[in-house]
């Protein structure tokens, strides 16, 4: 659960969210990049913006992607309720992870969607951000958005308010 004291303080978390997102320059690699070895791609010199409201967006929809073959992220904030302290609310961060089935396999074999929950998982879990707290990964379940875009949903709660 992320802790809030209003809800006038969700655009300042989600862009503090996205920016975490942003200076892992795997994570970008991985995001940018659709051939199957990303890694080994230069470093983008400006992920703002190239992949804000492109491939990672801070809200539970996107913009078609019929026909393009991409990678995208979506921050979600959610399950908002009282928490024991009347100051504040708290909530969940849910980061949506969704790949292209063409883009799935790199060239080492791996699967670029646990890739890139692998360099989420390092940004979020057992980590303190700045007025969010502390997180702990809760569980993940398969999403399926269509027979070409599949990845998994993630779920993390806050431990540990700053």
């Amino acid at each position: 659960m992320i802790y809030i004291s209003r809800f006038a303080e969700l655009n300042i978390n989600i862009t503090d969210l996205m920016l975490e997102f942003i200076n892992n320059s795997d994570l970008c690699k991985l995001l940018y990049y659709n051939d199957n070895n990303p890694l080994s791609q230069s470093v983008l010199t400006n992920p703002v913006d190239s992949l804000m409201y492109k491939n990672i967006y801070p809200y539970p929809f996107i913009p078609s992607v019929e026909t393009e073959e991409c990678s995208f992220i979506n921050l979600i904030l959610n399950n908002f309720g009282l928490s024991n302290n009347i100051a504040f609310k708290n909530g969940n961060i849910t980061v949506d992870v969704i790949v292209h089935t063409n883009l799935w396999i790199l060239i080492d074999g791996t699967m670029r969607v646990f890739k890139i929950m692998e360099e989420i998982d390092t940004i979020l879990n057992n980590q303190r951000l700045a007025g969010i707290g502390k997180l702990s990964f809760e569980y993940g379940s398969l999403l399926c958005l269509s027979k070409e875009f599949v990845g998994y949903s993630l779920n993390y709660k806050n431990v540990d308010f700053n």
